[in-house]
């Protein structure tokens, strides 16, 4: 049985109001406990934080930001000031590229709960794999909706593992197993050739290039940089 994570979601956002995030809150729990989540056996608690509050101490986070300037100016780094998992929603650039924020949200909070120390491999031939759920299907057209709201395409497990069936995302978008892409394009994959990490954005949109960069801040930048150089947020602490 999973265990159940608390994760606090923030808003440090001017762009987005808490009232915008909080049906996206409740379409993710709904998505991951009800339908994702069983599928990779993990589970999750969100609560919302009014903005201007500091989250709960002992809980993972999951912080919405105007972009990675904004993450660097208020301290937000790799992880929380207690060294748990946190996670970054970058408003501004998400809307620049038009995509949907609470496809995004959803998005990382189930790579969060697969992947939480951001290293988890797969071996497909000579390399491993990243396993990053939501990179296999990183457009909004290949997302569903839950409560109202656009959730993002989850590979299942059968992508990454062998004898886990056939079934490799909830709607056909991937016909195989890894390194196979989706059909209609927006698939992002990482793989370590021995030395460094690779990586390779298979597109059709030239916008997907861009929304696919490994920005300051996300988990792709985490992956490449190593956790030895990952450093505690300075936001939250009691004294800040």
């Amino acid at each position: 049985m999973a265990n159940l994570v608390q994760m606090a979601v923030l808003n440090e956002s001017d762009l987005i109001t808490d009232a915008q995030i909080e049906p996206m809150v409740a379409a993710v729990q709904e998505f991951v406990s009800g339908t994702v989540g069983p599928r990779w056996d993990v589970a999750v608690k969100l609560t919302q934080i009014p903005k201007g509050r500091p989250a709960p101490p002992g809980m993972w986070q999951m912080v919405f930001l105007n972009d990675t300037d904004q993450a660097g100016a208020l301290g937000y780094h790799e992880r929380t000031w207690q060294g748990l998992y946190l996670g970054k929603v970058f408003v501004r650039t998400t809307q620049n590229l038009r995509q949907s924020v609470s496809r995004v949200l959803s998005h990382e909070i189930m790579e969060a709960l697969v992947d939480p120390n951001i290293n988890r491999t797969v071996p497909n031939g000579p390399v491993p794999y990243a396993i990053e759920v939501g990179d296999p299907l990183s457009r909004d057209s290949q997302g569903r909706n839950v409560l109202g709201q656009l959730m993002s395409g989850i590979a299942l497990p059968a992508y990454y593992y062998p004898n886990h069936g056939t079934q490799y995302d909830l709607d056909g978008h991937l016909t195989g197993p890894i390194p196979t892409v989706a059909r209609e394009g927006g698939t992002f994959l990482m793989w370590f050739d021995g030395l460094h990490w690779q990586s390779h954005m298979y597109a059709i949109d030239p916008d997907d290039f861009i929304a696919m960069q490994a920005n300051y801040g996300s988990r792709r930048h985490r992956r490449m940089t190593g956790a030895g150089k990952w450093r505690n947020s300075k936001a939250g602490t009691p004294t800040s």
